[in-house]
């Protein structure tokens, strides 16, 4: 639930709730599954920082193997 407001019993056409239904829709289509294409679409950037820094966590020796 995006608004903490409760489902109406009645079937308003023209509710709150059901505007707020809509607009979080689009919000999940338009702004979350975007920020997620682009997030995976680079996944291999991540695997490098991660390995990066679990490198720089054990210590210099284990930096200079990453070659």
């Amino acid at each position: 639930m995006f608004a903490p407001i409760s489902q109406p019993k009645t079937g308003n056409c023209k509710s709150l709730w059901q505007e707020m239904e809509r607009r979080y829709d689009t919000y999940k289509a338009k702004v979350v599954r975007l920020f997620f294409k682009d997030l995976f679409s680079r996944k291999n950037h991540q695997i490098f920082l991660i390995k990066l820094l679990v490198a720089l966590h054990k210590g210099p020796q284990v930096v200079e193997d990453i070659g």
